[in-house]
C-alpha cells in the first residue's frame, strides 16, 4: 500500500516499473505495442465519458434536492433548540466550527440518529429514515462550508489530572486518516 514505484521508458523504449528496491518488471516490449494500447485507451475514455456524462449532470441535481430535503428537515425537527439559522439556542450552534461530540461524517450521522447520553440530545432514528439523516446532516455541513467555519485551532497545552500534553499539529489536510506510524522520532507514515 505503501510501495512507491515510477514508470519511465528506457533507450528501447520499452516501460519499466522501477521500484525503491531497484528491481524492474517489463510491461510492455515495443513502441508499437504502446501505441495500440494507448488509442486503445483513449477511445475507452472516450466511451467511458459517454457513460459518466448523464451521471455527472444528474449527480448536482441530486445534491440540490438533498440539501433542500435537509433544510425543510431541519426547519421541522432541529431548529427550535439550535436555532432557525443553525446559530444555537438552546443547543449549541453549528456556526462556530467547533463540534462537541464527535468529529467526522460518520460519527455525526451516530450522534444524530442515536443521540448523546447526558445531554438534551434525542435519538432521531425512530423518526427519521436514514436518508434524512444524512440529507440534514449534508445541509448543515454544506451551510457551515458556505459560512467559511473554520474550526478553532487545538490549545498547544493542555493539562490533565497526572498529565500536561503539548499539541502538536503534523499533518495539515488529510481527508480521513485512519492511522499514524512513527518510523522514528522525525519521521511517520500517515494512511488515508
Amino acid at each position: 500500500m505503501f510501495k512507491q514505484f515510477n514508470l519511465s521508458r528506457d533507450l528501447n523504449h520499452k516501460f519499466v516499473r522501477s521500484y525503491p528496491s531497484n528491481w524492474t518488471h517489463v510491461l510492455n516490449s515495443s513502441a508499437s505495442e504502446h501505441w495500440i494500447r494507448r488509442r486503445g485507451g483513449f477511445i475507452e475514455k472516450w466511451r467511458l465519458l459517454g457513460v459518466l456524462f448523464p451521471i455527472i449532470w444528474l449527480v448536482p441535481n441530486a445534491l440540490s434536492q438533498d440539501l433542500d430535503d435537509g433544510a425543510k428537515i431541519y426547519a421541522t425537527y432541529c431548529a427550535q433548540c439550535h436555532g432557525p439559522n443553525l446559530e444555537g439556542g438552546q443547543a449549541s450552534s453549528f456556526l462556530d466550527g467547533i463540534w462537541n461530540y464527535a468529529s467526522g461524517y460518520n460519527l455525526h450521522r451516530d450522534n444524530i440518529k442515536f443521540g448523546i447520553p447526558g445531554t438534551q440530545m434525542i435519538a432521531w432514528g425512530s423518526v427519521l429514515k436514514d436518508e434524512q439523516i444524512e440529507a440534514v446532516l449534508n445541509f448543515i455541513l454544506e451551510r457551515e462550508k458556505d459560512m467559511g467555519v473554520k474550526p478553532p485551532p487545538p490549545n498547544p497545552l493542555s493539562e490533565t489530572e497526572h498529565f500536561n500534553l503539548e499539541v502538536e499539529v503534523l499533518a495539515e489536510g488529510l481527508e480521513q486518516p485512519w492511522g499514524i506510524e512513527f518510523l522514528d522520532d522525525r519521521t511517520a507514515v500517515f494512511s488515508e
